[in-house]
C-alpha cells in the first residue's frame, strides 16, 4: 500500500468567527485550605433583647448622713387657748408705795350707857364696843348690850 501525502503550504488568513463554548467540564479535585484572613470591622448593634425577670431585693444599705437643714416653712394657723397652769408660788413682797393724800377727817364719839344696853345716835354707827364687867359684849348694828349685875356698855360711834 502505498500512502500519498500531500502538504499544502498556504498563506494566513484573518481569523474566523469564533465557535459555541463549549459544555462545561467535570469538577476538579479540592484545593488545600487557604490561610485564615484578617479581623473585619465591627458590625452595627443589634436591637434590645427582652427584659429580664426582676431579682430579688439587696439588703439594707447603711443609714446615710444628715442632709442640710431645709428652709423654714409658713407659720401655722393658732391654737386655741389651753388651760390655766397650776397656782404658782407667791412672790416675794414688793417695795412699799408712796404715801397716798390724807383722807377726810372722822369724828368719833365715846358714848357710856347707864345700863346694860347701849346705841349710837342715828346717823352714826358702831365702831367698837365693851362691857364694864367681865364679860363680851353682844353687838348689834348700832349699838351693844352685856349681862350681869351693874353691867355698863361703852360704845364708840362714828358718823356714817
Amino acid at each position: 500500500m502505498r500512502t500519498h501525502l500531500t502538504i499544502l503550504a498556504g498563506c494566513s488568513g484573518q481569523p474566523g468567527v469564533q465557535g459555541p463554548q463549549g459544555p462545561q467540564g467535570a469538577a476538579g479535585p479540592q484545593g488545600a485550605r487557604g490561610e485564615v484572613g484578617p479581623k473585619g470591622d465591627t458590625g452595627p448593634a443589634g436591637p434590645a433583647g427582652p427584659s429580664g425577670p426582676v431579682g430579688t431585693a439587696g439588703p439594707k444599705g447603711d443609714v446615710g448622713p444628715a442632709g442640710p437643714a431645709g428652709p423654714a416653712g409658713p407659720v401655722g394657723e393658732r391654737g386655741p387657748v389651753g388651760v390655766a397652769g397650776p397656782k404658782g408660788d407667791p412672790g416675794a413682797q414688793g417695795p412699799a408705795g408712796p404715801q397716798g393724800a390724807q383722807g377726810p377727817a372722822m369724828t368719833l364719839r365715846v358714848v357710856t350707857s347707864d345700863g346694860a344696853d347701849g346705841a349710837c345716835a342715828s346717823g352714826e354707827i358702831m365702831v367698837s364696843a365693851m362691857c364694864t364687867t367681865p364679860v363680851a359684849a353682844t353687838a348689834t348694828s348700832t349699838g351693844a348690850s352685856c349681862t350681869g349685875d351693874g353691867a355698863k356698855v361703852r360704845l364708840v360711834c362714828a358718823k356714817q
